[in-house]
C-alpha cells in the first residue's frame, strides 16, 4: 500500500539532480525499498560495461530509503556502506532491492543486492545509516 510519506520520499528521490542522469523507478514499502533502472551505456568504463560508481549508487539508495521509509522527521545519512560487485553489466535493466539488518533511535543497519533482469545478481552491499539534524518537510 502506497502511503503519502512513501510518495513523499519518491518524489525527493526522482528531484535529485543526480537522478535526472540516471533515471531511476523506485518503490517503497515501509523497510523495503526496490530501484529499477535501465542499463544506459553514457554510464560505462571504457570497455563498455557499466561503471561501478552506477552500481554503488543502487545499492546506496536502495539500502538508504528502506532505513528512510521508517524515518518520517528527519533526513538520514550514509555513516558507511560496503559494497561487493560480483560480476559486471553491460546490458538490460537492473533492480536493486533493500531492506532493514537492524534499527536503534538513531541508527539503522541496512543491506542491498542488485540482480539483473533475469534475476542473476550483480553486486551487494551493507551500510549503516544515521539520523542527521536536517527536518524533512513532510508534514
Amino acid at each position: 500500500m502506497m502511503t503519502d510519506f512513501n510518495n513523499f520520499l519518491i518524489d525527493l528521490y526522482l528531484s535529485a539532480p543526480i537522478n535526472k542522469l540516471y533515471a531511476p523507478m523506485m518503490f517503497l514499502n515501509q523497510g523495503e525499498s526496490e530501484i529499477t533502472q535501465n542499463f544506459n551505456s553514457s554510464l560505462c568504463h571504457s570497455k563498455g560495461f557499466l561503471h561501478g560508481s552506477v552500481l554503488f549508487k543502487l545499492l546506496d539508495d536502495a539500502a538508504y530509503f528502506a532505513c528512510q521509509s521508517l524515518e518520517n522527521k528527519y533526513f538520514m545519512v550514509t555513516s558507511n556502506f560496503n559494497s561487493h560487485f560480483i560480476r559486471p553489466v553491460n546490458s538490460g535493466n537492473l533492480i536493486s532491492k533493500g531492506s532493514i539488518i537492524n534499527s536503534s533511535t538513531n541508527q539503522f543497519i541496512a543491506e542491498s543486492s542488485i540482480y539483473n533482469s533475469e534475476g542473476v545478481i550483480i553486486a551487494k552491499g551493507s551500510g549503516t545509516f544515521v539520523k542527521s539534524n536536517i527536518l524533512l518537510d513532510f508534514n
